[in-house]
Parts: C-alpha cells; structure tokens; sequence
C-alpha cells in the first residue's frame, strides 16, 4: 500500500521571475532591464550579467529600477541577468535573455 503525503500548493502568478524582465530578447546590441515596481526592495540594485556556465561577465550597481546596456561585445549565447538590493544584499530577481 502507498503511503500518502501532503501537498503544498503555491499561486505561481506573482513568481520571482515576474520581478526582472530583460528585453529586447534576443538581442543583437542593447538590452534592457526593468525591475517591477511592486518589488519589496527599494534601489539602489546591483545588476549582474552572467554567462550560461556562471561566469560573472559585467556588474553594475543602479539606483533606477531601469537600465540599459550595450552588449554588442558579448559572444552569442544565453546569458542571465541577476538583480539584488545593493543595501541588504537580498535577491531581488533575475531573468535569461538571448545574445544573436
């Protein structure tokens, strides 16, 4: 006889992911990172970009919650923006875009 466990359900509708969006994606020279406005945290944010394998390629810190780079020097691949409070350290979000 099977032995029952409980499940927990959680609303995936206001996920972490929904906290930093990268556009355009993909991208060719410039993208742009708009961190949601309903986020807990406050600037200033520091903003990382890392390649798939998890090399820090660039790190900026930003007190807007948008923010444009130039990326027309990255290889092609995907890469992974990350985004913490700059005050307390915490996650804040992240997201995957495509550099052609």
């Amino acid at each position: 006889q099977s032995k029952q466990i409980p499940l927990e359900y959680t609303d995936l509708s206001n996920t972490i992911a929904d906290k930093v969006r990268v556009y355009p994606n993909p991208a060719v020279s410039t993208i742009n990172v708009a961190i949601a406005s309903d986020v807990a945290t406050k600037p200033p944010y520091t903003i990382q970009i890392t390649n798939s394998s998890g090399l820090l390629i660039k790190q900026v810190n930003s007190a807007q919650a948008d923010w444009q780079s130039s990326i027309a020097g990255l290889l092609p691949g995907t890469y992974i923006v990350k985004v913490h409070n700059s005050g307390d350290n915490s996650f804040v979000g992240d997201s995957k875009f495509v550099k052609l």
